[in-house]
Order: structure tokens, then sequence, then C-alpha cells
């Protein structure tokens, strides 16, 4: 019965609904933050363009790095997964903290 309903079409449509709408708003309100960004802060600008081309430059030849140096798959993805969880769970208990601190701030 709930599997038919987690995969009836309007379920998955108003899934997709609200993962649109939550990232419309999300782009609405970094928005002005980034015409910040470029327009007071251009070295700021130049610099996340740096990096962004760096990790691209570092993608590309990432390959080859790894198949000299014989670091197996399964290591590489061990790693890529702790560094994924220690970043994501320090995230979500900050934002956590921060929504605690804004629910105080109101009440």
């Amino acid at each position: 019965m709930i599997d038919n309903l987690l995969n009836s079409p309007f379920f998955v449509s108003l899934i997709q609904i609200l993962f649109a709408a939550v990232s419309l708003v999300v782009a609405v309100i970094l928005y002005p933050f980034g015409l910040l960004i470029e327009q007071t802060i251009p070295a700021l600008d130049g610099a996340l363009l740096s990096i962004a081309e760096l990790l691209t430059y570092i993608q590309t030849y990432s390959g080859w790095a790894v198949n000299a140096l014989a670091i197996p798959a399964v290591v590489i993805t061990m790693i890529v997964g702790l560094y994924t969880f220690t970043v994501m769970s320090t995230l979500g208990v900050w934002s956590v903290k921060l929504l605690i601190r804004w629910k105080n701030a109101i009440i």
C-alpha cells in the first residue's frame, strides 16, 4: 500500500515540485549576496573562479596520479566518504544550532 503511494506519479510530482520550490527560494535568497560579491569584492569573485578552475584541472589529471600511485578505488572511496560525512555532519550540527538560535530569538 505504502509502496504504491510512494511510487505514484502524483507523489513523485509533488516531491519534484517541492524540491523545485525550495531551490527557487534559496536561489532568490542568495542572489543578492552573489551580486554583492561580484560588485564590491571583485577579487573574491576572481578567487572563487580560480578555485573552480583549479578543481577542474585537478579532476582532469587526478586519474593519472591515482594510477601512478596504485591507490585502490576502495581506499579513495573511503577517504571521500569520510570527508563527505565529516563536512556534512559539521554543517548539519551548525545548521541545527543556528535554527535553535533563530527560534529562541523569535520567541
